[in-house]
């Protein structure tokens, strides 16, 4: 873990901007449905859904050279974070649906991910978390809104799998 730098948004640059097919964080690109309002830039951004759910996606990348086996080691420090966070951080936020899972995408990358349902205002609130490991880094994204949870799991599931890397 220690071989990777979080490049947060200490870039001076902001994007504002209405996202109806896509949104790319790092050597991720995600197909959005909808019109999505966007802020942040490719390393770290928040997006602002249709149906008032909330995207965040930052992207954590290994220090070139860091590693003599860069896949292995983006590889071994996901299954940490998800093994060591993710549990915690999913039943903070709610009732645990779907505990931490390893999923294939349809190109045969991992994709590790967690949700949790709960109550907010009084309405049926989802959390869910996904971490996709890259070749050089990761890609950690929380997804959160009103509604089930285990419908909007399965919708962003879709997404994540519909998704491209440009790596």
């Amino acid at each position: 873990m220690r071989a990777f730098v979080l490049l947060l948004a200490l870039l001076p640059s902001v994007i504002l901007a209405e996202v109806e097919s896509h949104l790319t964080v790092g050597p991720l690109v995600l197909p959005l449905s909808g019109t999505w309002q966007t802020t942040g830039n490719s390393l770290h951004c928040e997006s602002h859904g249709p149906s008032g759910q909330t995207l965040i996606a930052t992207y954590a990348a290994l220090v070139r050279g860091a590693s003599p086996d860069p896949v292995s080691q983006v590889l071994t420090t996901a299954r940490g974070f998800a093994r060591d966070k993710m549990p915690g951080l999913a039943a903070k936020n709610g009732k645990v649906v779907r505990p931490v899972t390893e999923l294939i995408t349809p190109e045969s990358r991992i994709l590790i991910s967690a949700a949790s349902a709960g109550k907010r205002m009084f309405r049926d609130y989802y959390f869910i978390q996904y971490l996709l490991p890259a070749k050089q880094g990761m890609v950690y994204i929380t997804v959160e809104g009103f509604g089930d949870a285990s419908q909007a799991a399965a919708s962003f599931d879709d997404t994540l799998r519909a998704s491209q890397w440009v790596e």
